[in-house]
């Protein structure tokens, strides 16, 4: 972790905004990450502000499309806010803000859509309208190769001031996300969307210590951190703790996983074993490469230990027979009985910390296991549900954009990632520096799969392969053929734009 000044820095930054400014009656106890007078986030050192030229636009309006703020999942808190409110994360947002509106001389707004669909929807139309009202998108990753596939989105590259060297640009998302030499989706420290929804592992050190088992991050020391030890630690747990004589919501298990071809744990946990859907030809270019004894291992290996309820129930079971009343969804929920100490492990990104804030059991972070002992490194797949940037061909003035969102990028970097990761996340929600040191292991492992976000459909065979138990060459075959028509669609039309 860098070095950081003193934190009164940014609560000077976030004294002088509120100057003159009428009282936002903010009620400082509504959240656990409320800000007071010692909790304002550090400002990094080590990057320069980037060279921009003086650039007065005369008080006009910058608007980002994005997903809104009370979206009952994914909301984007990082973007916009009216005013401070006391709180570390909306008071530092609304500090970049004012700042980056005084040095342009804008006005930053937003048009928020909580539906995944209905923010893509209103994307198109823009364009399709040639309305430049929208100047920058902010939506749900996976959405965005769609407008991709229409001619609907600029290049990056060819954006006026944006230095995508620079440390506030996502290297992974260039690496990854780039076709035939272009970058239509982006990511960039404006959010900590991707960072935040990387799926890593939760764990209950305190059942794990009834239960006898080794502390995972010990493992990881060790190198013992593997699918076998993974699993073997989840079918250790399993009680049925009203004495019904059924496994459902009121007992206690190993696992809680995910069923579902967007997000499914086996997804993640492929990921953390190092496999990448897509891999580069010697030109470049995606090609599809799943089809392997190891993929089909993986698969046969997590079906075996989550499929068994004795172990393990997913989201989706809990939903046929639990009462969610009072929560927005039942992930929340079922999250909540992680926190009442009826999971061993449950799979998420770092924002949904919150959760846990007030669990009377000790939990810990741990990354997603290896498949063996030989494996080099970890690694974390990036929610393709987190939001991701792009600019739409109807924007009007890219000059403007570009400026706006080097210097909002830059900003961000050196105070919107340390209020949430050492003061919201480090300070205030983990419980120990095993975990800080984790899910600095987990940042540093991420990636973005190629797949997702240009709609290839390869999770929905990895998908399909584990929910019939097995038999990938079975999935393959029936969808292989559909799957390098839209690939090469999709090289073929991004390789001909201009």
């Amino acid at each position: 972790m860098k070095r950081t000044t003193s934190i009164l820095l940014l609560m000077a930054m976030l004294a002088a905004v509120s100057c003159g400014e009428a009282s936002t009656n903010a009620d400082t106890t509504a959240s656990t990450d409320s800000a007071t007078a010692t909790t304002a986030a550090p400002v990094e050192e080590g990057i320069p502000e980037p060279e921009l030229p003086e650039l007065d636009f005369g008080g006009e309006e910058f608007t980002f499309l994005m997903r809104g703020r009370d979206a009952s999942s994914y909301a984007q808190k990082h973007i916009y806010t009216e005013e401070q409110n006391g709180e570390i994360i909306n008071d530092t947002v609304f500090a970049r803000n004012s700042a980056t509106e005084e040095k342009f001389n804008i006005v930053i707004k937003a048009v928020e859509n909580n539906s995944d669909s209905g923010a893509y929807d209103a994307a198109r139309q823009y364009v399709l309208s040639n309305d430049p009202t929208i100047d920058v998108i902010n939506i749900a990753g996976y959405k965005l190769g769609g407008l991709v596939t229409e001619h609907m989105l600029v290049d990056f590259q060819t954006v006026p001031h944006i230095n995508l060297d620079a440390e506030y640009w996502d290297q992974n998302a260039i690496d990854q996300l780039m076709i035939a030499n272009k970058i239509y989706i982006m990511q960039n420290d404006i959010t900590v969307s991707s960072a935040s929804n990387a799926r890593l592992l939760y764990y209950n050190r305190t059942l794990a210590e009834k239960y006898q088992l080794d502390d995972p991050y010990d493992l990881v020391q060790e190198n013992k951190w593997t699918l076998d030890t993974f699993f073997g630690m989840i079918q250790s747990i399993s009680s049925d703790l009203d004495g019904d004589g059924k496994f459902d919501e009121h007992d206690q298990y190993g696992m809680l996983s995910e069923w579902s071809e967007y997000n499914g744990t086996i997804l993640h946990l492929m990921a953390g074993c190092g496999v990448r859907q897509t891999v580069s030809d010697a030109d470049g270019l995606p090609m599809i490469d799943i089809m392997n004894d190891k993929v089909d291992d993986i698969i046969t290996r997590a079906y075996e230990a989550l499929e068994n309820n004795d172990y393990a129930i997913s989201y989706q079971e809990l939903s046929n027979t639990a009462d969610i009343t009072g929560f927005p969804h039942v992930f929340d929920y079922a999250r909540s009985l992680f926190a009442g100490g009826q999971f061993l492990f449950v799979q998420n990104g770092s924002e949904i910390t919150v959760q846990f804030t007030n669990m009377e059991d000790d939990y810990g972070i741990a990354p997603n296991p290896k498949y063996d002992e030989s494996q080099e490194s970890y690694y974390h797949l990036v929610d393709k549900c987190a939001c991701m940037f792009a600019i739409p061909i109807s924007a009007g003035d890219l000059e403007r954009i570009g400026a706006v969102m080097e210097y909002m990028a830059w900003h961000s970097n050196k105070t919107l990632l340390p209020a949430f990761y050492e003061v919201t996340l480090e300070g205030k929600r983990l419980r120990s520096e095993h975990d800080v040191e984790m899910l600095e292991l987990v940042k540093e492992t991420t990636f973005y799969e190629f797949s997702d976000y240009y709609n290839i459909g390869l999770a929905n065979i990895i998908w399909s392969a584990y929910e019939g138990g097995g038999n990938l060459a079975s999935a393959y075959a029936r969808q292989e053929k559909m799957m390098q028509i839209k690939l090469d669609k999709l090289i073929k039309t991004v390789s001909e734009a201009e």
